[in-house]
C-alpha cells in the first residue's frame, strides 16, 4: 500500500483539560514532554505545533500538512489526547503495516502523561538510542537490565518505569513487531527529571556503552559533544 496508512492515537492522562492545552501550545511546556534533545528540537516543535499547525478551535489543534488533527477529551478531572489520520481503519491490511508517524506519537503522548502525572514544571534531559536489534532480545536485555513497572504497552513498542539511576521512562520500540524474532531498527528513549549534568553524564555513561555492545549500526543523541 503506498498511501498514508490511517490511524488513530490517544491516551488519557491524569490532568485537567488546560494543563494538557497548555503542554501543547506554549513552547516551553513542549520542551519539557515531547521528542528527544538534539539540535534540530526547537524547530522541529516550532514547526509540528506552531508554524505547521493552525487551531480550529481551543482544544484541537489541525497540521497543515498530512490531515492529522491533534485532539482533547474532557473525561471527568481526566483528559484524553488524541491524534487522527484520517480514513477507514477497517482493512485487516493496515494492522500489519508499521508507520513511523503513528508510533512516534504513541511514545511522544506517553512522555506528556509522564511529564503531567509525575513531573509537572519540572525540566527534562533524554537520551536517545538507535540501532537494530530484535524485539524480543531487546525486551529481554532491558527486563535484565532495567527492571521496572510497565508503563504502556502496544504492537511495536513498551514503556517502562525505571527508578535505577534516574532513567525515569525508558521506552522501548522497534519496526517490526516486539514479538517477532526478526532483527529491524529499533530504538530506546530514556526521559528523566532532576538530573543535573553529573548526574546525566553518568546516566549516558551508564547506557551508551552498553547499547553500543547490544545493538549493531548504533546512534546516540544528542551526540556526546553536546553534552561535554
Amino acid at each position: 500500500m503506498s498511501e498514508q496508512k490511517p490511524f488513530r492515537v490517544e491516551v488519557e492522562i491524569d490532568a485537567d483539560f488546560d494543563a494538557v492545552w497548555r503542554s501543547l501550545r506554549e513552547a516551553e511546556e513542549i520542551g519539557r514532554w515531547f521528542g528527544w534533545d538534539y539540535e534540530g528540537l526547537a524547530e522541529e516543535i516550532r514547526f509540528i505545533f506552531e508554524e505547521g499547525s493552525e487551531v480550529v478551535e481551543r482544544g484541537r489543534l489541525r497540521s497543515l500538512e498530512g490531515d492529522q488533527t491533534i485532539e482533547l477529551e474532557r473525561r471527568g478531572r481526566r483528559t484524553v489526547v488524541r491524534v487522527v489520520c484520517p480514513g477507514s481503519l477497517e482493512g485487516a491490511g493496515w494492522d500489519e503495516i508499521y508507520d513511523e508517524t503513528e508510533e512516534g506519537w504513541r511514545a511522544f503522548f506517553e512522555q506528556l502523561r509522564f511529564y503531567l502525572e509525575r513531573h509537572r514544571g519540572e525540566e527534562r534531559r533524554t537520551l536517545f538510542l538507535a540501532g537494530d536489534a530484535s524485539g524480543p532480545e531487546l525486551t529481554a536485555a532491558l527486563d535484565e537490565r532495567a527492571p521496572g513497572a510497565v508503563w504502556h504497552a502496544s504492537r511495536h513498542q513498551r514503556g517502562v518505569l525505571v527508578e535505577a539511576g534516574g532513567a525515569g521512562l525508558v521506552i522501548a520500540k522497534t519496526q517490526k513487531p516486539l514479538a517477532a524474532e526478526e532483527i529491524s531498527r529499533a530504538n530506546v528513549l530514556i526521559t528523566a527529571y532532576g538530573l543535573d549534568d553529573e548526574r546525566y553524564g553518568r546516566l549516558r555513561s551508564d547506557w551508551e556503552p552498553w547499547w553500543q555492545g547490544f545493538a549493531a549500526n548504533t546512534k546516540v543523541l544528542p551526540a556526546a559533544e553536546a553534552t561535554a
